[in-house]
């Protein structure tokens, strides 16, 4: 092979003149030299080319270090030009390289509705007022989720001392126009931190999301009612005491849906009041014929008398 006896100054030119991430990844695996030379440059590339697009992989893994790499590499990657060195000959970037969801680095503070729910977090968020792209903030979240997925509370802490958000989701507020919350729905982008660690039964983790400023009322999906859904006792305590009431009218239906006294008495006793929302759950109760839940409910002090003030169905 001609590039053994190269100095490593050279093999960094050439590489610097690759197009594409996976040729250098190629060079890189072509022997054990070039392995060593190249292998920091690859995840520099990767954090300044490519908005650090392996993070979520390398978190899934659990490995520290190229975490830590690729954020420093972020970091640097701020002050410098970031569109790669052998492609500034051509005309456009090639598409495998290409930020997949860059549309959105156009028009991200646009106030049009259809736009901002799914641009609005970007829009406060801490590291972009400090520079970092959209695509950047992305892949930070999207390697908290992995993290959360996996239960690993050093990667966790490590990203929120970058400056992860608790409260992170492209999609809609809990009061989002109702008339559109159907089809922005459908086109949200990952779960909120919150949602994901009480839907994965990570009880610690949905405790430090909490102590980190999450609102478990912020968005759709509830993740009240994901951990009524899936009966996590644990997890359904912390956020009842933490407090989620627009979620309350829905979590009770769900559990006369469900025919779950168990579940109701729960509720009740940790503090979600049924004069104020159980109309719904009665509701259903009755339309159900269940003559058993609906005593149950009315001697709980629930009936049909009672509205709610912008209540909604569960969109969870």
């Amino acid at each position: 092979m001609y590039f053994t006896g190269l100095l490593n100054d050279t093999l960094f030119l050439i590489a610097s003149y690759l197009p594409y991430q996976q040729d250098i990844y190629a060079l890189v695996r072509t022997n054990r030299r070039l392995y060593h030379t190249l292998h920091d440059y690859l995840y520099e590339y990767n954090s300044r080319y490519c908005y650090g697009s392996t993070l979520a992989f390398v978190a899934k893994h659990r490995n520290i270090g190229l975490i830590e790499k690729l954020l420093k590499g972020l970091e640097t990657a701020q002050s410098r030009l970031r569109t790669p060195p052998g492609l500034r000959w051509r005309s456009e970037v090639p598409a495998k390289e290409q930020w997949e969801e860059g549309s959105e680095e156009i028009g991200w503070d646009l106030d049009e509705e259809d736009i901002y729910p799914f641009t609005r977090d970007i829009s406060a968020y801490p590291l972009k007022i400090a520079g970092y792209s959209v695509a950047d903030i992305v892949q930070i979240q999207k390697s908290l989720l992995a993290a959360i997925e996996i239960n690993n509370q050093e990667i966790i802490t490590l990203l929120f001392k970058l400056g992860a958000q608790a409260n992170f989701y492209r999609g809609n507020l809990r009061d989002d126009n109702p008339g559109r919350i159907q089809r922005q729905h459908r086109r949200a982008k990952d779960p909120p931190p919150l949602f994901l660690a009480a839907g994965c039964g990570h009880a610690d983790l949905v405790k430090y999301l909490l102590n980190k400023g999450a609102n478990p009322d912020r968005y759709r999906p509830s993740p009240l009612y994901r951990a009524v859904e899936d009966g996590r006792y644990n997890i359904i305590a912390m956020l009842l005491n933490h407090g989620a009431p627009l979620s309350y009218a829905d979590v009770l239906k769900l559990a006369v849906q469900r025919r779950d006294r168990t579940i109701l008495e729960f509720l009740f006793d940790n503090g979600v009041e049924v004069v104020t929302y159980g109309h719904q759950a009665l509701h259903v109760a009755i339309r159900r014929h269940n003559q058993e839940m609906v005593k149950f409910l009315q001697l709980k002090g629930a009936n049909l008398e009672q509205h709610l003030e912008g209540s909604e169905e569960s969109q969870d």
